[in-house]
């Protein structure tokens, strides 16, 4: 039996970046009280939040850094707007999802160039190459890793089910059925590839499924006591995980003049904080 709603809002709530849940969420609300009675779309916004990113971007690779910090907080606002604004609509989807996420790589990709154009012209000494794409792997592999257990905190607590193993094999039917859209097959890969690095034991399990959709039991996600010490650790965690997190020290560094210092404090903080959440969620969920 899930719990209601509400309650599984409150427990997601918990694990957003306190940035997000303090700060620019807020302000997201405030803006959507005008914003829900005009013909703007969720994909609207997350359009013009990517376009935002690369103007940032320039920016930055040009090295001013203040505009830079202003804009890509403008974007990091916006890019909780966009799902504000999809579930006041009602308007929520997979090709939105998929969208926003499309977004969201862009508008990393434009800040990883921009910070090698910033660093090769302003810092000639750093190693370019040895700062950034380390950054880079680092920080999609915190949005991933976020999204995962946060897809299956949802879930688990709404319905006992694994939502990232369910889409999984909804997408796949619809691929071998001839009826997959671009955002059906970017979920497949996505979902793919987080299960098979961060749940491989279930991989076997999941191809006699695909195989044979009848054969195999699906199996209950339980989080046993939701209110519990042990799960609210986990939470935590996950909050601090957030890529907006490794994002926002960033953007410090734009602020302050000390971007070089806030690319090393980012890459620390990003490889503790995927340790920490990965290894409290071994004790986090239960299978049957």
């Amino acid at each position: 039996m899930g719990l209601s709603t509400p309650k599984v809002d409150s427990f997601l709530e918990r694990a957003e970046d306190p940035l997000n849940r303090f700060y620019r969420y807020p302000i997201c609300h405030r803006i959507l009280i005008p914003l829900k009675k005009t013909p703007i779309t969720p994909n609207h916004i997350t359009v013009l939040h990517t376009l935002i990113s690369l103007i940032a971007a320039s920016f930055l690779s040009e090295g001013h850094l203040f505009i830079a910090f202003v804009l890509y907080e403008v974007r990091l606002l916006l890019d909780g707007l966009d799902g504000a604004l999809a579930r006041e609509k009602q308007a929520s989807s997979l090709n939105g999802r998929m969208l926003n996420i499309f977004g969201n790589f862009v508008a990393f990709v434009g800040l990883m160039a921009g910070s090698t154009f910033y660093l090769s012209s302003a810092h000639p000494d750093v190693p370019v190459l040895n700062t950034v794409v380390p950054i880079g792997l680092l920080v999609v592999a915190m949005a991933g890793i976020h999204d995962f257990y946060g897809r299956k905190v949802r879930s688990a607590l709404a319905s006992e089910k694994d939502e990232v193993v369910e889409q999984l094999l909804e997408t796949s039917g619809l691929i071998h059925e001839g009826k997959a859209s671009w955002a059906v097959q970017l979920a497949y890969v996505i979902d793919w590839i987080q299960l098979s690095i961060l749940a491989p034991k279930a991989m076997p399990q999941i191809m006699v499924r695909m195989r044979k959709p009848n054969s195999v039991k699906g199996t209950r996600l339980i989080i046993e006591d939701p209110s519990g010490y042990r799960f609210g650790r986990f939470l935590n965690m996950l909050a601090a995980l957030g890529s907006d997190n490794a994002l926002f020290i960033l953007h410090l560094g734009m602020l302050t003049g000390f971007y070089v210092t806030a690319l090393r404090v980012t890459l620390l903080y990003g490889a503790v904080a995927i340790a920490a959440a990965v290894l409290f969620a071994q004790s986090a969920f239960k299978t049957e």
